[in-house]
């Protein structure tokens, strides 16, 4: 008696195997995904908090980043200008803002050691660098900023 082989042509596309990573990749961007991302592209040294994951979840798929491969190839693609932009000093009025924030000793700790912006930030200026103009109007209506005179009355 003869055995035929069994042929893998009659299998679909969805039913051949895929390595973990890929099935990682191709899975829909959540909070714990994009802070998996963050962590693994931007150095351990930049101060990191909690991210707020909400905020960097609804901007990516507002702007068309659905899934995590996505999300993980954008940061990795503008990776080292932003990280050569965190290394760069402040301007005066960088460092005034920063220090009204967090003290001027804290800033000054931070340029020394060469790095500034938290993970937060630095997925922020991956999103400027990728989407130019319209991700700086998109922060400014989603985030606008307080009047300083509101703040004096």
């Amino acid at each position: 008696m003869l055995f035929s082989r069994r042929s893998t042509g009659t299998l679909d596309r969805m039913k051949r195997r895929s390595s973990a990573r890929q099935r990682l990749a191709s899975q829909l961007l959540s909070g714990p995904l994009v802070l998996r991302a963050l962590r693994s592209v931007w150095p351990r040294r930049n101060p990191v908090g909690q991210p707020n994951l909400t905020e960097l979840l609804q901007e990516a798929r507002d702007f068309g980043v659905l899934t995590f491969g996505a999300y993980l190839r954008l940061m990795r693609r503008n990776r080292r200008a932003v990280i050569q932009f965190d290394q760069e000093p402040l301007d005066a009025e960088g460092v005034r803002f920063f220090a009204g924030e967090y003290g001027r000793e804290t800033v000054r700790e931070l340029q020394r050691k060469r790095y500034f912006f938290n993970i937060e930030g630095l997925a922020r200026t991956a999103f400027e660098l990728e989407f130019g103009d319209r991700f700086e109007e998109y922060c400014r209506k989603a985030y606008p900023q307080k009047d300083e005179a509101q703040d004096a009355i």
